[in-house]
């Protein structure tokens, strides 16, 4: 097993704020046991599209106070492991969205850039009390792998609804199923 890259979701909460300089600069960080450690260049446990998309979505955070405002809490990234799926972005707010229809639209904007950069679609959610706003879709797809014998595998593939459980390891899904 692979003890770098091999997640295809994770969550990240979010510090700082929108328009921050320097060290109040908005950036996704994840607690390590003992603080809140910033993680905008990379989190070497993700896997590499994962790291690949976490840059284009921090620019597009910035970029958009609609998206990077609000009190933006967390992001929950899932990229599956197939470039064929596409990538499911979860914004998380503490507060409700200012304005939905400025949300929307720039949303639109922020998924289309993030999809010309790794060319592969990109969906973004925004979620906050009472109100789940949808740019894309609501779910992903991922293709396992199972080896029904040592000569035969089988492919099966699976929706990720938005905010439904599987393991972030997609070979541990993989093996799971044969359990």
């Amino acid at each position: 097993e692979a003890m770098t890259h091999y997640r295809q979701r994770c969550r990240f909460s979010m510090v700082g704020r929108f328009g921050g300089v320097g060290s109040d600069e908005l950036n996704y960080s994840m607690f390590n046991g003992q603080i809140d450690e910033v993680v905008s260049f990379g989190f070497r446990l993700a896997s590499e599209r994962l790291n690949k998309l976490m840059p284009l979505i921090l620019t597009q955070l910035r970029r958009y106070e609609a998206l990077g405002g609000n009190r933006l809490r967390a992001v929950h990234l899932h990229a599956p492991r197939s470039k064929e799926s596409a990538a499911l972005i979860t914004l998380l707010y503490g507060a409700p969205i200012d304005n939905v229809e400025a949300w929307k639209e720039v949303a639109i904007e922020a998924r289309s850039s993030i999809s010309n950069e790794v060319d592969t679609d990109v969906y973004l959610i925004g979620r906050c009390k009472g109100l789940i706003l949808i740019s894309g879709s609501r779910c992903t797809y991922e293709e396992l792998i199972i080896s029904i014998s040592s000569q035969e595998d089988e492919k099966i593939c699976l929706e990720f609804p938005e905010s439904s459980f599987c393991h972030p390891n997609t070979r541990a899904n993989e093996r799971s199923v044969t359990w």
